[in-house]
């Protein structure tokens, strides 16, 4: 009997502590689900990238996280450039977006690097995988205004009915033809 395919779109297979990866990745391959494995900061890009070329069923985003902001730079980006073009099982920027649920200190920041990401992901033509927390307005908003042509993945979306019906009037309209 085959088995449905399951997709997995967020998966921080590389953060496990009780198992391995090699085991976890066995029960991917025995119930046949493929993982998408996000990136949260500037060196689990590269982890994420190996993850990916390691093993067939793995594939990745690579993106700063908003808790994580702090460690972005210009060469944050050149090096998500340069792991895109060299790994088509690189297929998303994520996870990005804003958080505002822990520390509210650095939400400028949170945003500047939110917008030069998704701006990135536009000129890669790549989907974002978005986390928003207690950041719904400015999530939004951001996304009306500097997300072109990237189609979006919510994660961790915790906001109300309304916001979840805005996005998703917001991405029809943007890839409809």
């Amino acid at each position: 009997m085959n088995k449905e395919q399951i997709i997995n779109t967020h998966s921080h297979i590389n953060m496990l502590k009780e198992r391995s990866v090699e085991e976890a990745l066995q029960n991917c391959i025995d119930e046949n689900i493929t993982i998408i494995v996000p990136s949260y900061d500037d060196k689990s890009i590269f982890e994420v990238d190996e993850l990916t070329k390691k093993y067939e069923k793995v594939f990745g985003y690579v993106g700063v996280f908003p808790e994580e902001v702090k460690c972005f730079s210009d060469k944050t980006l050149t090096d998500m450039g340069n792991i895109i073009k060299n790994n088509n099982k690189i297929i998303g920027v994520g996870e990005i977006g804003l958080d505002y649920y822990w520390d509210k200190s650095f939400v400028d920041l949170q945003k500047e690097v939110f917008i030069k990401q998704i701006e990135f992901a536009n000129q890669m033509n790549l989907p974002i995988n978005v986390h928003c927390r207690e950041a719904y307005f400015d999530t939004l908003n951001i996304l009306k205004e500097h997300n072109k042509n990237s189609q979006v993945i919510m994660h961790c979306f915790s906001g109300s009915l309304e916001f979840a019906k805005e996005c998703i009037k917001r991405s029809s309209a943007k890839h409809s033809s």
